[in-house]
């Protein structure tokens, strides 16, 4: 219970930590972009900078990885984001280039069968809103956002375990944009 709380903690802190460490955005600072056979290759340090470790795991872990992939040389090691099968991930390496963690984020209806049922059923009054899923190729914690009319929160769902690591109020639902006015006169 306390190895399991305890890597819940680590990783919620490995997903926040590069977003605050590096300052990063929704943006991908690219220096060098290269083609190659379809693929297109973007980093913020020449190819050749790139630690040949991590790239061989990340090519040797996520094979079908479709193009556009956007490394990110850091004082904390690589990240790598690109698309696998239509999903967003994110991958994570050290220095050395060893493989640290990576995230896969997708709509709530695609949630594994298992977690999915036991979220259902502790909170039927909910909707999974949004996945995210951290692992470590050993363990993997599910991160997810559920909302109703009242509030929206945040679970962590490991080894069978729930813990709500984030609640807030929601305002409800959002106001329908308002209706285009159209003038009956015409022009002169």
């Amino acid at each position: 219970m306390k190895a399991c709380l305890l890597f819940k903690t680590w990783c919620v802190g490995l997903l926040l930590a590069p977003h605050y460490s590096s300052g990063q955005h929704d943006y991908h600072p690219a220096a060098y972009t290269y083609n190659d056979a379809g693929s297109t290759i973007t980093c913020n340090v020449p190819l050749n900078e790139i630690n040949p470790h991590a790239w061989r795991h990340f090519h040797r872990l996520f094979p079908g990885a479709q193009g556009g992939e956007y490394w990110f040389a850091s004082a904390e090691g690589y990240q790598v984001s690109f698309y696998l099968n239509s999903y967003h991930y994110q991958a994570y390496f050290d220095q050395r280039g060893a493989y640290r963690y990576s995230l896969h984020y997708y709509m709530g209806s695609e949630i594994p069968r298992d977690p999915g049922e036991m979220i259902c059923r502790k909170f039927p009054d909910y909707r999974i809103d949004v996945v995210t899923e951290v692992t470590d190729g050993e363990k993997t914690i599910y991160l997810v956002k559920m909302v109703n009319a009242s509030s929206i929160r945040t679970l962590s769902v490991c080894d069978g375990k729930m813990d709500i690591i984030e609640e807030l109020t929601n305002g409800g639902p959002m106001p329908s944009p308002p209706t285009a006015l159209i003038s009956k006169r015409s022009d002169p």
